[in-house]
């Protein structure tokens, strides 16, 4: 008996210096280690949405704007059904621009929902294209778009379709690009100084809601 309880007590404290304990014995401690917990949660999230995964490769997720393009008749009313059928769908119209020349043109239309004002126009019979486009943010000053034209100019980049709006004045504008090569010339963009605006900014501008009259 008396070896046997002497090779049981040996046994607990052979287990007992084997042990690994985490000290947390104060309230402290407890919130360091909650923290540490929380901010590698965190930062896999954060890794989760901003890349995506394609065939094993690891592949930045961009974010693309895009407008509705519309070729329409130059007469009466056309505008006027393009606005009823986004309006009955619940679709926020945050910019436009009509260009005509002899008796077509264009409708360019910035919405809250792109994609789904899309469908709703080709379920009509409106033709529409959805293009991507890049916005930029640009001085609401004398020159504040020549300094970003010249830029494009310089890498040789043709706009094909451009309008603005200010946004704040004397402060900001945004300006509206139609190009090619969208990715090469947001990268010409950005490097250069400028800042592009994602969906969701772009989404949530209040047009000349600084201006006071």
């Amino acid at each position: 008996m008396g070896i046997s309880w002497q090779l049981r007590r040996r046994f607990k404290e052979t287990r007992a210096e084997n042990q690994i304990v985490v000290p947390c014995s104060n309230y402290i401690d407890r919130l360091r280690l909650f923290f540490y917990i929380f901010g590698i949660t965190s930062f896999i999230l954060n890794i989760k949405q901003s890349v995506i995964w394609l065939d094993g490769k690891i592949l930045k997720k961009t974010m693309k704007a895009y407008q509705l393009t519309i070729p329409a008749q130059n007469k009466p009313c056309i505008l006027a059904q393009i606005t009823s059928i986004l309006a009955r769908k619940k679709i926020n119209i945050r910019s436009a621009t009509i260009s005509s020349f002899g008796d077509s043109g264009f409708v360019n239309l910035i919405v809250d929902n792109p994609k789904q004002g899309e469908k709703a126009l080709r379920k009509e019979g409106i033709a529409v294209e959805l293009k991507e486009i890049i916005t930029v943010l640009i001085d609401d000053r004398p020159g504040g778009l020549d300094d970003l034209l010249q830029v494009l100019c310089t890498e040789d980049i043709n706009i094909e379709n451009g309008y603005g709006f200010v946004i704040e004045s004397r402060k900001h504008a945004v300006f509206v690009l139609d190009v090619k090569d969208a990715g090469r010339a947001e990268d010409v963009i950005k490097a250069s100084g400028f800042k592009t605006l994602t969906p969701q900014e772009l989404s949530e501008i209040e047009p000349f809601h600084y201006v006071g009259y």
